[in-house]
């Protein structure tokens, strides 16, 4: 059985062929990609033809360990910085161009774009059904009739419909099946001193769910854990999470095991704007993988499909021969081992509800066409003014075909200061793929026996 699948019986090509990849998917004479992407590079081929091929992991690397970087030959073309910026803001959004002009040292290196997203055949499959199947419920708070995959290949005409489409596509993207990781989650602070934090984290969807109790998860999307590891005055703090995929039908579900009181308790408002410990008030609960949980607070629109320079193939950021002093600098990432490449992408804008409180009045999303994920968002104050950008470096985890993140980063344009989550480069292993859950591994009842481990 294929570790990343759910339980049931599938087979598996060895590899992706074309067939598959391009699905005979048209939209308006344009040939897409079995998840929705224009297949055609560019006119000027900066962006090149989608071809589906997978990467192919390096020489002597083995599952578990961490990830080395297959395009590690590969130069800089140019990079871009605040003294030359005006010749390539069009191809920039205004949170880069923010950073650009407002932090030291904050730079976009750009290198060959590389389509590099690439999913299991049983992912595709998903998708291909969701495109005749999958609706979405009332208000756009949910999905109906959906399997896993991607529920919406081809995005509605309308804008405000496309938009809500475009992020049900991010939110139950593919991201491992199962997996657990443990990572640094730390807030730079204009100095540039921080405090390291630990994370243990555990993932499930629930189709991957070993359970012999299917009722149990009704209209679960996914199951997560987390636990601090360190420092050791947060150490056993955990955080539980039943995401529903319906929302108009069952909000999400949380708990939260408290180390000092050693009790679990339920958590009514993780949800939104609740923010989030040990970020400085740089998180909110809903910004985790760049946007998570019910979307109704927004009215959404789709602002068109933009080519513009993004965070890619970020391997540099995993890898294990840097330490975390290497990449977290005083005011921004270091520029020397991030990765950005031209990309397509979908421009996504959510303007609050009239009535609706959050802190965040504006946000703005860019969505890379191949993987439907967050790569960049912009978050407004309620005076219209740019207040956080958010970059999601993205890497393919070769083993699994899975685009996911290397680290997230959220800069503080007012504060001076910057939040990451996600990098491992100091520990022992990295992302481990072959465990199944069971519910009992993410039942309220378990967390304060793990809690204490």
């Amino acid at each position: 059985m294929n570790d990343c699948e759910p339980r049931k019986k599938r087979t598996v090509a060895s590899s992706i062929l074309l067939l598959l990849v391009f699905s005979s998917i048209t939209a308006e004479g344009v040939e897409k990609t079995a998840v929705g992407a224009t297949a055609k590079g560019s006119v000027d081929q900066y962006i090149p033809d989608y071809v589906g091929d997978r990467i192919k992991a390096p020489e002597n690397w083995q599952p578990g360990d961490h990830y080395e970087d297959p395009f590690e030959t590969d130069q800089v073309l140019f990079t871009i910085t605040p003294d030359n910026l005006v010749l390539h803001e069009s191809r920039l959004a205004p949170g880069q161009k923010a950073l650009l002009t407002k932090l030291k040292g904050y730079a976009l290196p750009v290198y060959q774009t590389r389509r590099t997203a690439g999913y299991p055949k049983f992912i595709l499959d998903g998708t291909a059904s969701n495109k005749t199947n999958t609706s979405l419920s009332k208000g756009g708070n949910g999905l109906l009739h959906y399997s896993e995959g991607f529920p919406f290949p081809l995005l509605s005409e309308d804008p405000q419909r496309s938009a809500l489409q475009a992020i049900w596509n991010h939110i139950t993207r593919f991201r491992g099946g199962h997996v657990e990781r443990t990572v640094l989650q730390a807030t730079i602070l204009q100095n540039g001193d921080y405090v390291p934090i630990r994370l243990y984290q555990r993932y499930s969807r629930a189709e991957h769910l070993r359970s012999d109790h299917d009722s149990e998860r009704n209209n679960v999307l996914l199951y997560y854990l987390e636990r601090v590891k360190s420092p050791a005055r947060l150490s056993g703090s955990t955080l539980l999470v039943h995401e529903t995929l319906d929302q108009s039908k069952g909000l999400r579900r949380a708990w939260g095991y408290n180390h000092a009181y050693r009790r679990v308790l339920r958590l009514p408002n993780a949800a939104y704007d609740t923010p989030m410990p040990g970020t400085y008030g740089l998180k909110t609960a809903d910004s985790y993988d760049m946007f998570n949980g019910a979307p109704d607070k927004y009215s959404w629109k789709h602002l068109g499909v933009k080519e513009i320079y993004v965070p890619y193939n970020a391997y540099q950021l995993a890898n294990k021969r840097l330490k975390y002093k290497d990449i977290l600098s005083p005011s921004s990432v270091n520029p020397d081992h991030t990765r950005w490449e031209l990309h397509r992408v979908h421009k996504i804008e959510a303007r609050l509800r009239e009535g609706e409180r959050h802190i965040y009045a504006k946000r703005v999303f860019y969505l890379d066409e191949d993987s439907w994920t967050i790569v960049l968002a912009e978050q407004y104050d309620h005076r219209g003014e740019l207040w956080r950008v958010s970059e999601g470096h993205l890497m393919n985890y070769y083993d699994k075909q899975l685009p996911y993140y290397a680290m997230e980063v959220t800069y503080d344009l007012i504060a001076r200061r910057y939040n990451v989550i996600g990098l491992s480069n100091e520990e022992s292993s990295a992302y481990t793929f072959n465990k199944i859950f069971s519910l009992r591994d993410f039942s309220p009842s378990s967390l304060r026996r793990d809690g204490r481990g």
